[in-house]
């Protein structure tokens, strides 16, 4: 190997084991404390879709399967909010409400209008309480939002 085939190898590992500058500028950002007794008083929770976390609305999208996990997680794709079109998909991960009396189950490839809400919550696990037990596969620990499906909306005549 010559000379500067070595130095395209050594600068291609470099680049990639190295964070971009965006990156290195969002870690430098100082995190605003937000307490848990503040949420609700002080603060509004805002969903992917706008609108804040608990409050129900009507949403218009397609039921999908995520393939590529382990879980095959369901998500819905929305395309439309409180009956108006929204401007680019939204896509939340989505399951039945626990005493919905009308949904059981959400079946992929199904089209449907429901009345649902966004809730929210800390999922995963931190790496501190990995290293202090066991390592498990996971993605990570962080705030995740998913859509609570109550019921279908009945269609129109």
């Amino acid at each position: 190997m010559n000379y500067i085939s070595c130095l395209c190898i050594l600068s291609a590992l470099c680049v990639s084991f190295t964070q971009p500058p965006e990156k290195l500028k969002e870690e430098a950002k100082p995190r605003v404390p937000v307490y848990t007794d503040s949420l609700h008083t002080t603060h509004e929770l805002i969903g992917p879709l706008g609108k804040p976390l608990g409050e129900v609305l009507t949403v218009t999208g397609t039921v999908r399967r995520e393939e590529d996990t382990k879980q095959q997680l369901i998500y819905i794709e929305i395309t439309e909010l409180n009956g108006v079109a929204m401007k680019m998909p939204v896509k939340m991960y989505a399951h039945p409400w626990q005493w919905s009396n009308s949904i059981k189950e959400l079946k992929p490839g199904q089209r449907m209008t429901v009345r649902a809400y966004q809730d929210g919550g800390m999922r995963g696990h931190p790496d501190q309480a990995m290293m202090e037990t066991t390592f498990i596969q996971t993605t990570g620990f962080g705030f995740s939002t998913w859509l609570v499906v109550l019921k279908e909306v009945p269609a129109s005549k």
